[in-house]
């Protein structure tokens, strides 16, 4: 299997969640994590090696709507035809973020489940700081991401159609 954490259609980017009491999250988060008082993620979802992984936020009026799960930003070739492919297939879009021009930047789409989770435009690898002379391997990265639903096929063939994912049977 090819490594899902790397800049590519269907790569899973970072994951994060906005949580309502968050110094309480931030101390088991750390605690469970054993980061200490200083946590994996920056304000930016990058660790210290500049590698993205997961981020802690403060939940807002803004991410009211927002499940209270790990929401994986997963990497597409179109954000706006992603975006715009969702509801047609079942799901729905939760927010969408645009530059100045109006040209989809970013999405937080739902599954036909109500299962939340981002897209964002497939980042270049030269953009991603270089983990070169000092990286610890993956520590603080996502390791597996699962969802378990009724429908499996059509879960499926949803993310298939809106991310670009490939298929691949196993036992």
């Amino acid at each position: 299997m090819a490594d899902p954490f790397v800049p590519r259609v269907g790569g899973v980017l970072s994951a994060d969640i906005a949580v309502p009491e968050h110094d309480r999250e931030l101390r088991f988060y750390s605690r469970v994590l054993c980061t200490g008082e200083q946590p994996l993620w920056r304000e930016d979802l990058m660790n210290s090696q500049g590698t993205p992984i997961i981020g802690l936020g403060a939940r807002s009026a803004e991410h009211a709507d927002l499940p209270l799960q790990w929401m994986p930003h997963i990497q597409v070739a179109d954000v706006a035809a992603s975006a715009r492919q969702a509801p047609d297939l079942g799901g729905r879009e939760l927010m969408h973020g645009r530059d100045k021009e109006g040209r989809s930047q970013w999405a937080v789409l739902l599954d036909p489940n109500g299962a939340a989770f981002g897209i964002v435009p497939v980042v270049p690898a030269d953009a991603l700081p270089s983990t070169a002379g000092g990286a610890a391997g993956p520590v603080g990265r996502i390791a597996w991401l699962d969802l378990t639903v009724p429908d499996a096929s059509a879960t499926r063939d949803f993310y298939r159609q809106v991310i670009g994912w490939a298929v691949q049977a196993v036992e």
